[in-house]
């Protein structure tokens, strides 16, 4: 792959109930985040804390899937940046 650019994708799939076929591609990131970790906020997916790219430094913002628009929403900050 060439490019100067990124190319951030996230995949959510319901490995309970439809397996594969249950993917859902979300829209990027506000931010371009990296080493986040994958959770689940009030029945949403979220991605919270990593290395934020625009910050240059580690974050302690969440952002939670909007499972209609398949667009993020911020959400909820954690107490420390990681």
């Amino acid at each position: 792959m060439g490019g100067s650019g990124y190319q951030q994708e996230v995949e959510v799939v319901d490995f309970e109930f439809g397996g594969a076929e249950s993917c859902v591609l979300a829209g990027r990131l506000p931010h371009h985040i990296d080493d986040g970790s994958a959770l689940w906020i009030n029945d949403r997916p979220a991605i919270c804390g990593g290395l934020d790219h625009i910050i240059y430094g580690v974050t302690d913002k969440c952002y939670l899937l909007n499972m209609e628009t398949g667009e993020w929403e911020e959400g909820p900050t954690m107490i420390d940046a990681r």
